[in-house]
């Protein structure tokens, strides 16, 4: 037996949790269209619009964590908006870069 056999690496530590395949974030908007789909009398429409929006969101991502919506949000969305869900960071236009 080769000292190889005694260590296991993890090909994903760094990889989000995932309920039915699918992120925290995802799994949220797809409930939400879930409980659309069972209200609404347009079931295809509904259907369609779900989908497209939860591959919309993992186009997105592109593979990364839910940290990346964060980080789109902080940089492309007005201060005002960014400082609710980050009141702590400084607004995105004072922030200087040292290179």
């Amino acid at each position: 037996m080769s000292q190889l056999s005694h260590y296991h690496f993890l090909n994903h530590i760094d990889a989000p949790k995932r309920y039915l395949s699918l992120t925290l974030d995802e799994l949220i908007i797809a409930s939400l269209f879930f409980v659309l789909f069972i209200c609404s009398s347009q079931k295809i429409i509904v259907s369609l619009f779900g989908m497209g929006l939860v591959s919309l969101l993992r186009m997105l991502k592109k593979g990364d964590g839910p940290q990346r919506l964060l980080v789109m949000a902080y940089w492309y969305l007005p201060s005002s908006i960014t400082g609710f869900f980050l009141p702590s960071l400084p607004k995105s236009y004072q922030r200087i870069w040292k290179a």
